[in-house]
């Protein structure tokens, strides 16, 4: 039952990978390189950018829960066999530590950059909604 849990997990990692960093290089070529040769846009690519960082931030708060779990898991499958001072010396379980800090760091800039988003023009604002 555990592998399956982890196999669960895993696909919801890659998924929340996939959304996170894809997000970021959207937000970054795709929606400041048009937000600059386009700016009489009547959509404000402001809240584009903006919902492009939310996403940013829902795929790396997925990620850090996801990636916990998952190293959770294998330490709920190894309970009998090994305390958790053995576990934590093994590179798997450093090798998770490293992926939540990273998706902490991504959800850290994320918000700070969906934060300093530009805000739409009060005309494009009406069209947003």
């Amino acid at each position: 039952m555990t592998g399956f849990v982890d196999v669960l997990l895993r696909s919801l990692i890659l998924a929340a990978q996939a959304a996170g960093v894809g997000g970021v290089v959207f937000a970054l070529w795709t929606l400041r390189a048009s937000r600059g040769r386009t700016p009489s846009a009547p959509i404000g690519r402001g809240a584009d950018l903006a919902r492009a960082w939310t996403l940013v931030a829902a795929g790396a708060g997925i990620l850090v829960i996801a990636q916990s779990l998952s190293a959770l898991t294998q330490v709920i499958a190894l309970e009998g066999t090994a305390r958790l001072g053995d576990l934590v010396v093994t590179s798997y379980f450093r090798v998770s530590a490293a992926r939540v800090l990273a998706a902490l760091v991504l959800l850290a800039g994320a918000l700070t950059l969906r934060r300093a988003a530009p805000e739409p023009a009060a005309g494009a604002r009406a069209a947003v909604i």
